[in-house]
């Protein structure tokens, strides 16, 4: 990883997203190719920047939706989501955010909610191994 353990403790959620698909860009290169079915949600941070030109809902963002995505079915789920959360004490689920993670494993899809970086990788790798 790109950063010393005391500096990724004061990171942003969009430091630890970028620190995962950076891992993930390396594992894909290294022939690990069912990371090229990990993608992004831009629900959250891209509504809250540029909400007066993405308009929300009319473009098709849902409120709570995860941040990661593994489309690679696994164990018996459908695929992978994962909230992201920051490694601060502060960071916990909206009730959009938990109401959306039920729909999800409703629905057959395995739901995680990780802090930090280091978190998702471990649950990337967990899930690819079921």
């Amino acid at each position: 990883m790109t950063c010393a353990d005391d500096q990724c403790e004061n990171y942003s959620e969009i430091q630890h997203q970028m620190e995962v698909f950076s891992w993930a860009n390396e594992e894909i290169a290294n022939g690990r190719d069912e990371l090229k079915l990990l993608g992004a949600i831009p629900n959250g941070w891209r509504q809250v920047r540029t909400g007066s030109i993405f308009h929300g809902r009319k473009l098709g963002f849902l409120n709570g939706m995860p941040d990661i995505y593994l489309l690679l079915p696994r164990g018996g789920f459908h695929g992978l989501f994962i909230e992201l959360k920051s490694t601060k004490k502060s960071a916990r689920l909206s009730n959009y955010q938990k109401r959306m993670q039920l729909r999800l494993f409703n629905n057959g899809y395995a739901v995680k909610t990780c802090n930090g970086y280091e978190n998702v990788i471990d649950t990337i790798n967990w899930y690819c191994g079921l």
